[in-house]
Parts: structure tokens; sequence; C-alpha cells
């Protein structure tokens, strides 16, 4: 996994966003996947990001074997929800919709589980039973949330177009806003920021509002390089993994903006 995450990475900075780069950067960490698959902890934001580049070939033949892991919690659910869909899945012979719908075991996981049940719900079409419960938690724990779940609430909220949705996701954006002083104090929450720009239509290397001194959210990305990978924080001297899964998301997605005009996740 760390050799796949080098050369996908590297390739990506090499082409700087000029919209030909996400591409090499998708077949390159797939490529070199190994024996890594959907359930190991990384693999599936990994099959996710090679997915998601043009012009790679990615096997896709989980889609036919895949079956939920019984220990499996909401988050990872939705992650793999997310995934199976991205990767080509029509019918639901996995049971997404029916774990998607148990609103207290996302309640009780927080409010990043159901922020990520949300999407996966709306990119396969879903209606959940109790959505207005899981917006209504949403928009209610924002005053709280730190920028990982101010944004994965911005990623949810953005499938939904109401008056009292779109005044929340002008808070968020606002809120992000104010917060930003150039980061957000570590890469993962510097990465889920972008996506969620991204996500609504905001470009995060050129928006005034996410820029300090010249300096904006993808420059702050590039900095905590370190060898072709990322560390967590601008203080750590060497790689983490969780850190380099959410820079290639996060660079992932900027390139679907710029190539696109659309972010990670879409119906």
């Amino acid at each position: 996994m760390k050799k796949l995450l080098v050369l996908i990475l590297s390739i990506l900075m090499i082409f700087a966003f000029t919209g030909c780069g996400e591409s090499d950067l998708g077949g390159r960490l797939y490529e070199n996947m190994g024996e890594s698959n959907l359930e190991e902890v990384g693999g599936a934001w990994v099959i996710f990001g090679a997915l998601k580049a043009e012009n790679v070939q990615v096997d896709t033949s989980f889609v036919k074997t895949f079956k939920i892991p019984k220990d499996a919690k909401p988050l990872d659910i939705a992650r793999y929800a997310i995934v199976l869909k991205t990767a080509g899945a029509k019918e639901d012979s996995y049971g997404f919709e029916k774990e998607l719908n148990d609103y207290e075991a996302f309640r009780n996981e927080g409010h990043l589980a159901q922020g990520q049940g949300m999407i996966a719900a709306n990119m396969w079409g879903f209606k959940l039973e109790r959505e207005g419960d899981y917006l209504k938690d949403i928009m209610d724990g924002l005053d709280s949330a730190d920028a990982i779940n101010l944004s994965k609430a911005l990623e949810a909220l953005s499938f939904y177009d109401t008056p009292e949705v779109n005044e929340a996701k002008d808070w968020i954006i606002a809120k992000l806003s104010e917060e930003f002083s150039g980061d957000y104090g570590s890469l993962p929450a510097d990465a889920e920021v972008i996506i969620a720009l991204c996500q609504v239509g905001i470009d995060p290397s050129s928006d005034e509002r996410f820029s300090v001194n010249g300096v904006n959210l993808i420059d702050t990305l590039k900095s905590y390089e370190v060898e072709g990978l990322y560390m967590k924080e601008i203080t750590d001297t060497s790689y983490d993994q969780h850190a380099s899964e959410m820079a290639l998301l996060a660079f992932t997605a900027y390139d679907q903006y710029v190539l696109t005009g659309k972010g990670l996740f879409v119906k």
C-alpha cells in the first residue's frame, strides 16, 4: 500500500493539477495495490481514488462477490456503498439500503457516520425513511463541529436544495472561512475541507476566503509532502498512511473539480 501511494501521489505532484495527472495517479495506485482489498483499512479509498481516475482499468469483479462484513460499523458500510456504486453496481444485492436506514446505529456512531451515510444513500438513490432526522442531527451539531465534521456535513448537504439546508451550507462555508488561518491543524482536516469545497463548486486554489497571504488550501496540502508521501502534521517528519490516503482523495477531488466541475460524490 505504501509503494502504491508513493507512486500515485508523486505522479500527481509532477503534473501539478493541469488536468492530466489524475489519471496516472489513479493508475499507479491501483496497479501497485498488491493484495489490498475493499475491506482492508485504507483499501476502500484507494480503490475509490482509482475508480475516479480517467483511463484507469480497474478490476471491478468485487461488485459481484462483495458481502458486507459482519463486524462492519456504520461508517465502514457507508464507505463500501460509495465504492460499490462508483464501481458500477446497479442492484443493491448487498443490503445497503437496509443498513443505511438503521438510523439509530448511524446516530450512535456520530455525525461523521451520519454524513457519510447520507452521501451513500444519495449516490444510490435511496430515500432514507428518517431522512429528516438525519438532516436535523447534522444541522443541529454544526455549532460544536470541528473542520472535519463541518466538511463532511457540507458534503452530505450538497445533495439537498431547500432554504433551510442552503442556509446551513452557507453557514458552514462562512465558518470554515473564518477558521482558516493557513491550515486547519492537520492534513486530514485540510484534505476534508478541500473535498467539501470541491463538492459544492468552490475552488480551493483561488477562492479568497480560503487564502492567507497568498497561500491557499492546495498550497497548504502540498506542504505536508515528504518523500512522495504525506505527514499528518507539519511538525511530523515521517509518513502517515491515513494522511496519505486523505491527500490522495483531496488531490483527486480537486482534479475532478478542474476537469468536470463536479466533486467526488455524484449520483
